[in-house]
This record gives C-alpha cells, structure tokens and sequence, in this order.
C-alpha cells in the first residue's frame, strides 16, 4: 500500500501552502491499523510538518523556548513525541498500559514515515552529487573529497555536503558552505538513531513508554526525475545504508535491536516540493501540524510566525514542539500517572530525560513520585543511545548539544 495519496490529501486539508516562489519539503509519521479493511480508515496521521532550515549553533536557546532543527523530518518527529505524550495523559485508544507499568502501541498497530524527498546526509549525497555535476560541475568538484575537512573526516564527521563520495559519516547541516555552523545532525543520522532506540525520546521512556520503531519509510521525489533515471537502485542502496545498513548488528542492550525498516520511493509527487519547479529558492517558514491539536503552527526562525523575541518565551506563545512545551506535558503525564500536583522541586529537563523523576539524589524530585522501573528504563535507553553515537559506536562523530540548553527548569 502508497500510503502517500492519503498523506497528501491530509496535507491538502490543513490549508497551509509555502510562500510564493518558495519550496519546502514534507514528512509525516502515520499509523498503519492491521485491523482495518479499508486502506484509508488503516492511515492514521499523528504528525506532519514542512522544513528545510536549522538554526546556527549561536543562536540555540537556553530556555528551551526555540525549535533549534526545523527540518520536515526532524518536526514530524517532534510532533509525534508530543503526541505520544499527551495519549499517555489519558486513557488511550491507541497505546495500551500494561500492568508493569510499561506502555506499548495497541496490537496491529505499527509506525510509519513518509518524506517528500531524499533526507539530507548519508541517504542523499549520492544523489546531491548526480544533481550537483549536471547543474554545476564547478561548484561539484569543490565538494568533492580534497576539500573536506581532515580533522573531521578522521573524527567519522562530515560538515555539510563536503566529501560528497565519502560513505558512512555523520554529517552536520546545513549543506552549504557559506551558512553558520549548526550542531545540527543531518536527517538521515537522526533516522538511523531512531532505528537503534525508537522514536519516542528519553521523556516517554522514563514514563514506562517501550521502544516504538518505524517500520517502512516511504519517500518522493526519485521516481520521474529526469536527473535521477536509471539511478533508483543506487539510491536505494543508499538509503538502506544510511538508515540500517551502517549500523550492522551493534548489541544494543536490554530491551533495543536495530531495527531495519523497509525503505520504497513513491512515483506521487508534493506539489511544494523542489523538483516541481527548480527554480524556486528553499522556504524560511516551517510548519507542524500534530493529531488532536486544532489548528497548524507555523515557526520562522524557530518561534511561531508573528511572535516578537521579547515575547517567545510565555508559555502560551511557545512552539508546540520546543523542549519546554515537550517537558510541560510530560509533567502533565507524570501528574496523570502518579495522582500527584507535577514534580516537587527545581528538576531540570536535562535531570528529567537522564534521572528520572524519582532519582533523588540526582533530581531533586520527590520519590514517592517516581514509575517503577523508570531509572532502569532511562538508563537502558541512554546505553542504547551512547553504543550507537560512542567513540566506538557506527555513527561515532555525532556532535552533542551539551551543557546549558537542557538546564532549565519550568
């Protein structure tokens, strides 16, 4: 099944389309219900959003009030965590509680993730450099090998589109050259991530949330470019790479695997989308849209359209999908899971994603608040993340935001 036809005309039904001239790129996440015989009542759209840019690392909040990496993919997913955040805020048709206080996806329901396009890093420099050498040879031969970085190359690390035949590195966005430097991982990096530890972040973990994983990604934009004919099987290959193939058979530890999701590209074409009119320049506005929440929200530079700085950070004015909206309704869900009035004390969001709410002497937080299980959870999952981003790790190199923008407390 192309879950792509539904994907679209969902899209087509928020009434949200780019600037004029402008091209953006879309990606969803979507339920698959195995249960269902007709194919329409089988999609169930959690999130969607449309992106292309990223924040430089000089701009990053410390507040937790800015989306730092606004591209489609890195949205959608956003938007899925908030999703799954607020379902486990009340009895849910879509996750089911278990009686160890684990929560998992309803049976014969599974994850899926369309993208409009080839995602930035590893799965799209093959391709980058097919596009690239027909529109100009010359700017191609700059991004070739001789010009990356060496320190960064001996590091596992990528910056941009430098080394465009180099395989198998993580890569920072953005791709050109001339843009300020961002901590940003490319998309593909974060998609391989998410095949070792799951979608669902470190904050759903600690409340009893099991490993959801992707289990086909879908993606536009190969099928009936001119540039890429008789190109579609290297590109798959490069995809598979990208987002399971490097990352071998690395043990994970309790409760993670590598899981490997059935990569296929789609002939249905986004009407926003780069290939429908090349000379479009990429779009500086971001879109995310989340099932349940009413209306689209729309983010410039990482804070909602219209909203001036002085005023991004007030709750009612924050992006949906900012750290400090996430870490709110995970409080919200702490609350509904515990019977308690939100965390006691200062607890950093950085405390609640590594802690957990019930560790004390690392938090601060009250322990009769805590989820059995919820520190062995949290620390499973971080020893998951660290043996694929390690030194020794497939995707070693990976550049961490570290420090001060998780230290903030609501």
């Amino acid at each position: 099944m192309d879950p792509t036809p539904t994907i679209l005309r969902h899209f087509a039904s928020l009434k949200y389309a780019p600037p004029k001239g402008r091209f953006t790129v879309l990606a969803a996440f979507y339920l698959v219900d195995a249960h269902q015989d007709v194919e329409d009542q089988r999609v169930m759209v959690i999130s969607m959003a449309t992106g292309t840019k990223c924040l430089a690392t000089k701009n990053y909040s410390k507040i937790g009030d800015v989306v730092h990496d606004f591209h489609a993919e890195v949205l959608a997913r956003r938007g899925a965590v908030r999703w799954l955040l607020q379902e486990m805020t009340r009895e849910s048709e879509w996750l089911v509680a278990h009686a160890n206080d684990e929560w998992t996806l309803r049976e014969g329901l599974t994850l899926h993730m369309y993208i409009s396009e080839l995602p930035c890093g590893e799965a799209s420099t093959r391709a980058t450099a097919l596009l690239q050498t027909l529109a100009n040879p010359q700017m191609a031969a700059l991004k070739s090998q001789a010009t990356a970085d060496p320190q960064n190359i001996s590091q596992g690390l990528a910056r941009g589109r430098e080394g465009y035949e180099l395989l198998n590195r993580v890569r920072t966005k953005p791709g050109r050259a001339d843009a300020p430097v961002t901590n940003a991982m490319s998309c593909s990096d974060k998609i391989a991530l998410w095949c070792g530890v799951g979608i669902q972040g470190a904050l759903p973990v600690s409340l009893g949330l099991r490993p959801i994983y992707i289990n086909s990604i879908t993606i536009g934009s190969v099928h009936g470019v001119e540039a890429l004919q008789g190109a579609e099987k290297l590109l798959l290959e490069d995809c598979n790479r990208a987002f399971r193939g490097r990352l071998g058979d690395i043990a994970l530890g309790d409760g993670y695997s590598i899981y490997r999701p059935e990569v296929t590209f789609t002939p249905s074409i986004f009407e926003y989308g780069r290939v429908t009119a090349p000379e479009r320049s990429s779009c500086n506005e971001a879109m995310c849209w989340i099932a349940n929440e009413a209306t689209v929200e729309v983010l410039n530079n990482g804070i909602r359209r219209g909203t001036l700085s002085k005023n991004r950070a007030l709750p009612a004015l924050r992006p949906r999908v900012c750290k400090a909206s996430l870490y709110v309704i995970y409080q919200r869900a702490l609350a509904w899971r515990t019977g308690s009035d939100r965390m006691s004390g200062a607890i950093t969001y950085h405390a609640a994603k590594h802690g957990g709410a019930g560790a004390d002497s690392e938090t601060g937080c009250d322990p009769a608040q805590a989820i059995r299980g919820q520190a062995l959870r949290l620390r499973a999952y971080h020893t998951a993340k660290e043996r694929l981003r390690g030194n020794n790790g497939p995707l070693h190199g990976w550049v961490r935001c570290t420090g001060d923008y998780e230290t903030f407390v609501l």
